[in-house]
């Protein structure tokens, strides 16, 4: 770089400092006429208020302040002070989209290089001079809002999943409220509550969640999305009938490591706490490893009847233990004559039925049924309903054996510091 530009980019430095204001001017006039109603009286109310933003008023001489400073020392972007952004966590949390935010701010640049255009005419330097002067500021001018659009941005945006975050454990708290025979009303929920609905309690063992996209994925007045404090997210479905969202590893496109806790559908008010015990009481037996086989959505209608183990384990371990007699026991012999029994339950206790589930003759079923009865002081037709709950029972302790080693639990997402 020659003397001479250097020289003449320190003046035209020095000349942007002491012309803030018209600087100012120019970037006020642009985003006024581009980005209307930016600086209305209307978007300044949505702003709560701020009696300063970062695209208006004297922070725009800030602006002019730091790329004068900027091109003075010729080293390129520097990181814009706060005071650009000040406008940002207003703009995220009265609504406002960031492209009116991004649009002011590109604005604004536009503004400060007709400026730059109207005033590099006026150095005292040939014309070569100014050319090249224009050619080093402008690229320092469109490098330096490039940095500053991209960290408004990422402000704007860390800010609306902390609001995000906020509004869904509000939501959790309301949940629980309604649960527990409080009034909450729908304006306060969000959501609406004469509908039919389905709850789902979504987290990833030894994981975090990420609940920001998964709540972006839908609508207000088709969901409700809630975030726990043991970092788990529930979401509550609501349709005008019967059969909102069977498929939820679908519907939100999960990842095979996150685990889902399904409630059955129900309707109203009522229902909505109908599905959110159940979902509940299906997260917490998968917590402990009580919901049986590993599987990726356990819906509740899939272990009602284990949910016995959730208020007193041993008790109903006790109760299952002396149902099926010596067929709890260890063993294989054991194990074969438990699955032909619950084979022939299911199947309406049709020999016939059984042989073909289990893929053996009818005579090697019938055997065994014998064996069942030798061991049991009741008949099996008598005690059909009991024998099916002790069964299923025992079976999910067993898989909690096996499954001993497996994380279960979600990971708790810190609360914002404010």
């Amino acid at each position: 770089m020659t003397e001479g530009l250097v020289a003449a980019t320190s003046y035209f430095a020095d000349r942007m400092s002491a012309e803030r204001a018209a600087v100012r001017s120019c970037m006020h006039r642009r985003v006024t006429d581009e980005v209307p109603g930016y600086f209305s009286r209307g978007w300044r109310d949505r702003l709560h208020g701020a009696a300063v933003t970062s695209t208006g008023h004297d922070a725009l001489e800030l602006i002019a302040q730091t790329v004068s400073d900027v091109i003075r020392t010729g080293q390129g972007a520097s990181t814009p002070p706060a005071r650009v952004f000040e406008e940002v966590p207003y703009a995220a949390r009265a609504g406002i989209p960031w492209g009116l935010c991004e649009d002011a701010y590109r604005a604004c640049m536009t503004g400060m290089w007709d400026w730059i255009i109207l005033e590099v005419q006026q150095l005292p330097y040939p014309k070569s001079t100014q050319l090249a002067v224009v050619d080093k500021v402008t690229h320092i001018v469109f490098r330096w809002f490039d940095a500053a659009i991209r960290r408004a941005r990422e402000e704007f945006l860390a800010e609306r999943a902390k609001l995000g975050r906020s509004a869904a454990r509000r939501r959790a708290e309301l949940l629980r409220d309604l649960a527990a025979g409080r009034s909450v009303s729908e304006v306060e929920l969000g959501y609406p509550l004469h509908r039919w609905h389905r709850m789902f309690i979504l987290w990833r063992p030894g994981g975090a969640l990420d609940g920001d996209r998964l709540r972006s994925r839908f609508g207000a007045n088709t969901s409700l999305a809630a975030e726990a404090d043991d970092g788990s997210l529930w979401i509550v479905i609501g349709t005008m009938d019967r059969s909102p969202a069977a498929d939820i590893v679908a519907l939100l496109d999960l990842e095979a490591t996150v685990r889902v806790a399904a409630s059955s559908v129900h309707h109203g008010v009522s229902g909505l706490v109908d599905a959110f015990h159940e979902a509940s009481a299906t997260y917490s037996l998968a917590l402990r490893k009580l919901d049986g086989r590993p599987r990726q959505v356990t819906a509740f209608d899939e272990v009602d009847v284990e949910t016995l183990l959730a208020w007193d384990m041993a008790d109903a371990a006790r109760t299952a233990g002396a149902e099926l007699g010596v067929l709890a026991d260890a063993g294989p012999k054991a194990e074969r004559l438990r699955a032909t029994l619950e084979s022939y339950l299911s199947s309406g206790c049709n020999a016939a039925a059984t042989a073909k589930a289990l893929h053996m003759s009818e005579r090697a079923v019938r055997h065994r049924l014998q064996a069942i009865e030798a061991s049991r002081t009741v008949p099996i037709p008598s005690r059909i309903a009991q024998l099916s709950i002790a069964l299923r029972v025992h079976r999910a302790l067993e898989w909690r054996e096996k499954r001993s080693a497996e994380r279960t639990m979600p990971v708790p997402i810190p609360a914002d510091v404010e």
